[in-house]
């Protein structure tokens, strides 16, 4: 078990994440926005006690994808990024 993968100063409290299974390919890159926004979304997603399975369905993409986005891997289309913000219960504007 990983009990630390990263820690960032987000939205003025410290966030240390501690997802089993996490490893250093798995945690998101904090220096960009998507890293950013991919770590929020997995930290929403977690409050909620939300699968990943789960919020994919719902947005209808794949687990695979939501994985991807999570990790900051992937760049988020706007249709996609709506329904996590929806979802999820967040403005995505307020992401720096």
């Amino acid at each position: 078990m990983c009990w630390i993968t990263h820690s960032h100063s987000y939205g003025g409290a410290w966030i240390r994440e501690t997802q089993r299974g996490v490893n250093g390919h798995q945690a998101p890159e904090m220096e960009s926005r998507q890293g950013r926004l991919g770590l929020h979304i997995r930290l929403k997603r977690h409050e909620l006690g939300l699968t990943q399975e789960a919020l994919a369905s719902r947005c209808r993409i794949s687990r695979a994808h939501l994985s991807r986005i999570e990790t900051g891997r992937y760049r988020l289309q706007l249709r996609t990024l709506d329904s996590l913000a929806r979802i999820l219960g967040f403005d995505p504007s307020t992401i720096t």
